[in-house]
């Protein structure tokens, strides 16, 4: 682990986060696990994917309420990170961020850089700063007596500009707003042993899960919430929904072609690119022009909904061949062996 100076701003320390955050997939991570995944690779973690791109899921935060949106960021990170890269954060409450201080100068000395989350609306950094209140997270590499060393790894292209990974010094009088606020913060610490994740099982299981959800009725529930919302002209849930679920199946379509391409057939790999990742980005797209003709007085076009429709089909049609081949191959191959391990003619 490399030693943490007063204030992070040597060449060496810069040039090591400089290639944590170039592991780490900035382009498509949200702006929780994006830093987190920094974390990772600062602390020596050779693989900063699988925990943050492993699952393909289809999760509703409330299912049949105003809340009939997708699960993302996903709540349940703390449990993919234990479970498939054998981390944990450990979360402090703080009602004023000021007071954490002295604590974040120990624990950087220590050799440990700190993960906060805080509003945004105080970050200038970023381009949320001034225009918009949303929880947002960012690094701690050092504290010095006036200023504070941040690393964000968040990219993204907002209307007020792009945001952009970043290795910077801020002096306190900065981000005086930011610190007078409340928020929390987290060391990443090892979880202990786990076993190390099984690609094609995670994919099966994968099918498995949006073939239930499907089921369920959540893709449904999804669409029925998303339909009144543009309905009334309010886009802007619609948009971040489909944007968040846009990037993760990005991301989940790099994990197949990449730490999981040894285990995934290549017409599996292909058949996710071309179709899920693809339609949830048209869906993102036209809903992000349907968000622009909203506010700017004019109709939403159809092809918005339409387009969420064929995304949420795309997907469940997939799973479903998947389950059945996965099903098809297990009674194959208890076909080909009899109970005592004999071929069977």
């Amino acid at each position: 682990m490399p030693e943490m100076s007063r204030s992070e701003t040597s060449p060496d320390a810069v040039g090591h986060w400089q290639a944590a955050l170039a592991q780490a997939d900035t382009d498509l991570l949200d702006c929780l696990a994006v830093n987190v995944a920094v974390l990772l690779a600062w602390h020596g973690d050779a693989d900063v994917r699988t925990p943050f791109a492993a699952r393909w899921l289809f999760r509703l935060r409330g299912k049949g309420t105003r809340d009939s949106r997708p699960d993302l960021p996903p709540q349940d990170l703390a449990d993919d990170l234990r479970e498939l890269a054998g981390w944990e954060l450990q979360w402090q409450s703080a009602a004023e961020l000021a007071g954490e201080l002295p604590a974040w100068s120990t624990t950087c000395h220590g050799g440990q850089p700190v993960l906060v989350v805080a509003d945004a609306f105080d970050m200038p950094w970023v381009p949320y700063c001034g225009h918009e209140h949303m929880e947002h997270s960012f690094i701690i590499a050092g504290v010095g007596d006036r200023d504070l060393t941040v690393v964000d790894g968040y990219t993204n292209t907002t209307e007020w500009g792009a945001a952009q990974p970043v290795t910077s010094t801020v002096g306190r009088p900065e981000i005086a707003g930011l610190l007078a606020g409340p928020g929390r913060w987290s060391v990443v610490g090892p979880a202990g042993s786990s076993p190390a994740p099984n690609p094609a099982r995670l994919v099966q299981d994968n099918a498995e899960q949006i073939r239930s959800a499907g089921q369920a009725g959540c893709y449904e529930a999804f669409l029925s919430h998303a339909a009144t919302l543009v309905q009334a002209g309010d886009l802007a849930p619609v948009a971040l929904d489909t944007w968040l679920l846009a990037r993760s199946r990005g991301l989940h379509a790099r994990w197949l072609d990449s730490e999981a391409a040894a285990w995934v057939p290549a017409p599996t790999r292909r058949d996710f690119s071309a179709t899920v990742t693809a339609a949830w980005t048209r869906a993102a797209e036209m809903s992000y022009i349907g968000l622009r003709r909203a506010r700017s007085g004019r109709g939403v076009p159809p092809a918005v909904t339409e387009c969420l429709r064929v995304a949420c089909s795309a997907e469940q049609e997939l799973a479903n061949v998947l389950c059945h081949d996965f099903r098809s191959a297990a009674v194959a191959g208890r076909r080909r062996t009899a109970p005592g391990g004999a071929p069977q003619c």
